[in-house]
């Protein structure tokens, strides 16, 4: 799990005084990968399972998590000409017929 070595540095550096930060991640490193395999490969079983739990628990609380409502009408209100560039492409053909149609019955009740 190459992913665990950098977690450790930075949940230490997180602890550790600025001044020690260098000799703090050669050590964590060190420690490491001095482990036996057995603790490693644990280690990145239990890594895999907690991520696959988060992964899980974000996906079925999306909605307490992200109000995806409330990010798209943020973004379209602030950006206005997205709003009409996706009433354009959504609505084309809608518009094109209104037009052409308009300009019939105009001609013809004109």
């Amino acid at each position: 799990a190459p992913e665990v070595p950098k977690l450790m540095e930075s949940i230490g550096s997180d602890f550790v005084p600025s001044s020690f930060a260098n000799q703090f991640q050669k050590l964590s490193r060190a420690l490491f990968f001095t482990l036996p395999g057995r603790a490693i490969s644990s280690i990145a079983c239990t890594n895999r399972r907690f991520l696959h739990g988060l992964t899980t628990s974000m996906q079925d609380n999306i909605c307490s998590l992200l109000n995806v409502n409330n990010c798209v009408i943020d973004q379209m209100m602030a950006d206005r000409t997205l709003l009409g560039k996706l009433f354009q492409k959504c609505g084309q053909k809608e518009l094109d017929f209104l037009t052409n149609s308009g300009l019939w019955f105009g001609f013809l009740l004109g």
